[in-house]
C-alpha cells in the first residue's frame, strides 16, 4: 500500500455503494493508495469519478479478485482502461481495488495472474529503498 519515495498514505473505503463526489474529490486530495473493498460493482462509477475529480488517467490500478485462494487474479491496468479490461477479464467479486502509484512496482503478473514485481520498475525502487536505510 505505501512504498519509500511513491507514497506514505492510503486510504481503505468500501466500494460496495458508490462514492459520493464528496469521497471522490476527498480521495483524489489525499492523494497516495486508494483501497477499495467490494468495489467490483461500483468500479466504472468509482474510476469515471476519481477522472472526474482530477485523478490522472494513466493512474495505475490493481483489481484483485479471490485475493485468499488459490484461485486469485491480479489485473494490472491504467485507470483509463481498467473498466474495460476488468469487464474482459469478467472480474466477479469478491476483489479489491487498489488505485495508485504503488501499483507500478507490481505491474505484472505470473502464469496464474497473480501480481509479481515488475523487475523494471521494482528493482530501482528496491535499491533505492535498501540505500536510504
Amino acid at each position: 500500500m505505501t512504498a519509500r519515495n511513491v507514497t506514505r498514505t492510503f486510504t481503505v473505503i468500501s466500494g460496495h455503494d458508490p462514492l459520493s463526489e464528496d469521497e471522490l474529490s476527498g480521495l483524489v486530495s489525499l492523494g497516495g493508495t486508494a483501497v477499495i473493498l467490494m468495489g467490483v460493482g461500483t468500479l466504472g462509477n468509482t474510476l469515471t469519478g476519481l477522472h472526474r475529480m482530477g485523478m490522472s488517467p494513466t493512474t495505475p490500478v490493481a483489481v484483485v479478485e479471490r485475493g485468499f485462494s488459490d484461485e486469485q487474479r491480479v489485473l494490472i491496468d491504467g485507470s483509463a482502461n481498467m473498466i474495460a479490461t476488468a469487464a474482459a477479464a469478467k472480474i466477479r467479486p469478491p476483489a479489491v481495488l487498489v488505485v495508485g502509484e504503488v501499483v507500478s512496482l507490481a505491474a505484472a503478473s505470473d502464469d496464474e495472474g497473480r501480481a509479481v514485481l515488475n523487475p523494471d520498475n521494482a528493482l530501482s525502487e528496491l535499491r533505492a529503498m535498501a540505500n536510504q536505510s
